[in-house]
């Protein structure tokens, strides 16, 4: 491989894709009944850049999404998390940036089980890495967080 070759390469790698250079691009989507906050965001966002988005397909599954742009039909703007489904299509930061997407946990109201009180301590404990992390580090592969002891993690309930 030729030294430019490899500068172009990495040049594309690094570079920030416009919105508005996808105006013209078929999009597929997760649906909106699913997700409607992140379907609402991606139709602002491609607003902002001044266009709205030709969606062709609204899909149940994130990884339906990546399976129809690994086909070459289509295009869509996914969350970065979506990188650790390690599919054959590249992801990269787009501009104008989205908002963020608040992630909530979740749970039935009469669930009080201990492995739930177990994994919301370790949520609460955890909440400041994960925040600095996707804050730090927004498109990198999602990375394990470790607690520092993990015989804090789990408390049994007498």
């Amino acid at each position: 491989m030729s030294l430019d070759f490899l500068r172009s390469l990495l040049t594309y790698c690094l570079r920030i894709v416009r919105l508005k250079e996808l105006a013209s691009e078929r999009f597929v989507q997760f649906h909106r009944k699913g997700a409607r906050t992140l379907f609402d965001e991606v139709i602002a966002v491609c607003r902002r850049a001044g266009f709205s988005p030709t969606i062709v397909n609204e899909l149940d599954f994130m990884a339906s999404v990546l399976t129809l742009v690994e086909s070459g039909l289509c295009v869509s703007v996914v969350p970065s998390c979506v990188r650790s489904l390690k599919r054959r299509v590249i992801i990269k930061p787009i501009i104008p940036k989205s908002a963020q997407i608040p992630l909530c946990a979740t749970w039935r109201r009469s669930d009080e089980g201990p492995a739930l009180m177990a994994f919301l301590e370790i949520l609460r404990e955890l909440k400041p890495a994960i925040r600095k992390q996707m804050e730090e580090h927004p498109w990198e592969d999602i990375r394990p967080i470790r607690l520092p002891n993990k015989s804090q993690a789990v408390k049994r309930s007498n």
